[in-house]
């Protein structure tokens, strides 16, 4: 018996026909007038679109939507480092390219930064239109507030390098705009000003990211089964991630498993384990979920 067939989220025209008339303006010249007035959307949203015609993109498929409801539902835990973590994930994608953004930036020029773009597609009830991602990350953490100077008693400013360079970009269509995220530990530990929809798609292209990861064996070049698509979509660069049928039937019945969270391993002393992503279930106490980071209960 044949199963029906699925439609999938439409292509992301509004967001390609912006880098392709991008091509044929003076990108310096509007940079440059965006950073003179100091707009941060306007900057990321334009160094996003030219990485997206310079250096290509990948469009990936997540095929069903009880694994983008996994996604959305499954909670971050930085364990310290969130851009490290998503830099390993992404170190061996095809997309993923080392940018020189840092050189000429003082305390960061030490620092491997990486760009990775990527469409993300799912069945068009969950993702109407197609995600176009960049994401930006260092082989380690920027501090996100400089300390204070002492001698003139300035109160903490936002370092600039980690404003641009440890962050994630993904736009929709036109009334969905633009959204932009910081990778900062802050972040993770307060409420975020995205409106719902924005929030749960944020957190499935990251725990996508980590899924990918955890789970190679369910990531096959192609798109889905009985899949109906935009003709626009390229034929090359496709991906679909698969659900592991075994672990998402256990995460339905266990309401232990679906508290817990992917982790990546980074640091040098996980000699067999670095690089490797991992599930973590989460840890109860007297009844209650409660998220053990690097040993610490949070």
């Amino acid at each position: 018996m044949k199963t029906s067939k699925t439609k999938y989220s439409k292509f992301n025209k509004y967001f390609m026909d912006r880098v392709n008339k991008l091509k044929n303006l003076n990108y310096n010249e509007l940079l440059k007038e965006a950073i003179t007035i100091s707009d941060y959307d306007a900057i990321h949203m334009m160094v996003n679109m030219k990485s997206f015609y310079e250096n290509g993109y990948e469009n990936i498929f997540i095929e069903t939507k009880e694994l983008y409801d996994f996604l959305k539902d499954t909670k971050i835990v930085t364990h310290g480092d969130i851009s490290s973590q998503l830099y390993a994930v992404i170190e061996s994608r095809k997309y993923s390219k080392t940018s020189d953004l840092l050189e000429d930036i003082s305390g960061c020029n030490e620092l491997e930064l990486k760009r990775y773009n990527f469409m993300v597609y799912a069945p068009i009830d969950v993702i109407n239109t197609a995600l176009a991602v960049t994401l930006n990350v260092t082989d380690k953490e920027i501090e996100y507030l400089n300390k204070p100077d002492e001698s003139t008693n300035n109160k903490y400013k936002v370092n600039l390098a980690s404003l641009f360079f440890n962050s994630i970009c993904f736009t929709g269509n036109i009334d969905y705009g633009t959204q932009r995220v910081i990778l900062a530990e802050n972040t993770f530990k307060t409420k975020t000003n995205l409106v719902k929809k924005h929030e749960d798609d944020f957190h499935a292209i990251v725990n996508l990211l980590f899924y990918m990861n955890a789970f190679p064996d369910y990531v096959y070049e192609g798109v889905p089964k009985r899949a109906i698509l935009d003709s626009e979509i390229f034929v090359s660069k496709r991906i679909t991630i698969s659900p592991n049928i075994e672990f998402l039937e256990k995460m339905k019945l266990s309401p232990h498993l679906r508290r817990g969270h992917f982790r990546t391993y980074i640091n040098e002393r996980f000699t067999n384990m670095k690089g490797k992503t991992v599930w973590i279930d989460a840890v109860f106490v007297k009844g209650d979920a409660i998220t053990v980071e690097d040993g610490i209960s949070k």
